[in-house]
């Protein structure tokens, strides 16, 4: 884990000693996956997205539930969790309120437990995320149990009226201090070998990125360790908070960065406390029929401080900052 200093800097190693997230069901809202690579064997889902022409979903997948002491590659944050990649958009990489609210539609209905918006933090994106398409979905989503993790442009909490947390990267000035923040500079994560639109030339299976996008993975990870432990989207999102770190009262830090080790062990206070979540769907660990082919999606509302979280991308368009670190 040298290569994966954000792991440290959220106290993440430290936090598995209670919780690995076994068992628990979390969503990847992006371009799909790689299905066959070797660091997500095992943990990918079948039934969802098995190509990955942009490469950030991959990417995604991997920083929130890589295989980790498999002797390869890097370590998930949720390091026993399973994972639905499920692909949002469409040829050219653009985003429609109505396939952003299948998708969080169809992760809801597979069982997931946490859903991560990866998608990059542009002005279209916040937009889409606001949309009234969209809000549904959401609502459906944290009444199901689902925390929804992803990230905010503009500083500011995302749906104050609903269960999410929004994650910020800590660069972009003063933030709401609800939002929590995530060091996400040069994020390593699992990458296609083939060329995609985000690496052309193809990767040796690993790749970093900055950004929104690793951020949101993240933190959606240190979630799915605290669903783990039987909490409710609501008691995550407040816990995520109330836990974070800004000794320093930083305002660019919102509530401060997140620190997984003391939400997993006050996690204990509240909640069921080691609950197991059983997976709904079509009972094989992937999506239910009807869900098959939709789109891949994630499934609990977390919201990322600094940029949309809309996992390491470099945006179409837009400013975000999750660009490729070869």
């Amino acid at each position: 884990m040298g290569q994966q200093s954000a792991l440290s800097a959220l106290a993440l190693p430290e936090a598995w000693a209670t919780s690995t997230a076994e068992g628990v069901r979390t969503a990847v809202l992006d371009s799909g996956a790689e299905a066959d690579h070797p660091d997500l064997l095992g943990h990918l889902l079948p039934g969802a997205a098995v190509d990955d022409p942009h490469g950030t979903g991959t990417h995604a997948a991997g920083i929130l539930a890589a295989v980790t002491d498999n002797g390869v590659g890097i370590a998930g944050a949720a390091p026993d969790a399973e994972v639905l990649a499920l692909d949002v958009l469409d040829d050219a990489g653009g985003l429609s309120p109505d396939t952003l609210a299948t998708g969080i539609a169809a992760a809801t209905d597979a069982g997931a437990k946490v859903i991560a918006v990866t998608l990059g933090g542009t002005e279209a994106n916040r937009a889409t995320m606001a949309d009234a398409a969209v809000r549904p979905a959401l609502e459906a989503a944290v009444d199901a149990g689902v925390v929804v993790v992803a990230a905010t442009i503009d500083g500011t909490r995302l749906y104050d009226d609903l269960a999410i947390v929004t994650v910020g990267t800590g660069e972009d000035g003063p933030i709401d201090p609800g939002v929590v923040t995530v060091p996400a500079d040069e994020v390593l994560g699992t990458a296609p070998l083939q060329p995609t639109t985000t690496w052309p030339e193809g990767t040796d299976g690993y790749e970093a990125l900055d950004g929104s996008g690793p951020a949101t993975a993240l933190v959606a990870g240190t979630a799915a360790l605290l669903v783990a432990e039987g909490l409710t989207p609501q008691e995550i999102a407040d816990l995520l908070v109330g836990t974070a770190q800004n000794p320093d009262g930083d305002p660019a830090l919102g509530a401060g960065t997140v620190d997984a080790a003391t939400a997993v062990a006050q996690a204990g206070t509240q909640g069921a406390g080691g609950r197991t979540v059983a997976p709904s769907g079509d009972g094989e660990g992937g999506l239910a029929p009807a869900a098959v082919g939709a789109i891949a999606v994630g499934a609990a509302v977390l919201a990322v401080g600094t940029t949309f979280l809309i996992a390491g991308r470099r945006p179409r368009g837009g400013t975000d900052p999750n660009t490729p670190r070869g």
